[in-house]
């Protein structure tokens, strides 16, 4: 059974990504924890398959970690999670030994699709979103959509999508209605449950 630890920061991605591969990979053991600490901590007391790792985690950049701070006798392949497409992310990335890089926005099953490929052996390096089609959903509130799901506060999403807070209060009033939710919680995982984050 593939054991994939995954570092991210943002508990409602954690939630999301740990619903997603236990929907469509079952048969893999997937151990989410949100901090440098936990995952050292795993690993210290694990075998581990694959690490999945944010590069912008709050107490350090997670390539750092992944450079600095693992054991060099863990020999543990790594992937990297993130929302940006910055090609200097990426090249650092492939300069210190990543497997592939999953961009947050990709669909639940093409991340599963990378996950497989990394587990492996491959190298993946590109997963690119799906459009979104027939779902009933703005492109707005899509993209109001994944920034909830990446833990982003009414505030930063505002500032992001350069609207006001009161209008992702707005739109995140539709979103709960369009997906029968009362909750932030509730919405992500409806999300991903629909595939569409």
């Amino acid at each position: 059974m593939p054991r994939v630890l995954i570092l991210d920061d943002h508990e409602l991605f954690l939630e999301g990504a740990h619903l997603i591969f236990s929907t469509h990979a079952p048969e893999w053991e997937i151990i989410p924890v949100s901090d440098t600490q936990q995952a050292l901590s795993v690993i210290h007391s694990k075998d581990i398959d694959l690490l999945l790792v944010d590069i912008d985690l709050r107490d350090d950049d997670g390539l750092n970690f992944v450079q600095h701070d693992i054991p060099e006798d863990a020999l543990i392949p790594f992937g990297v999670l993130s929302a940006s497409e910055d090609q200097r992310n990426i090249r650092r990335a492939r300069s210190v030994g990543a497997s592939g890089y999953i961009r947050k926005d990709c669909s639940g099953k093409q991340m599963v699709n990378a996950v497989r490929r990394m587990l492996a052996g491959d190298l993946v390096w590109s997963s690119q979103p799906e459009n979104f089609d027939q779902t009933g959903l703005s492109e707005r509130q899509l993209e109001i959509l994944q920034l909830l799901a990446d833990g982003k506060t009414n505030k930063e999403i505002g500032r992001q999508l350069d609207v006001s807070a009161e209008t992702v209060k707005s739109h995140l009033k539709i979103l709960f209605r369009k997906l029968d939710v009362s909750s932030r919680s509730e919405c992500v995982k409806r999300a991903i449950t629909e595939k569409l984050i």
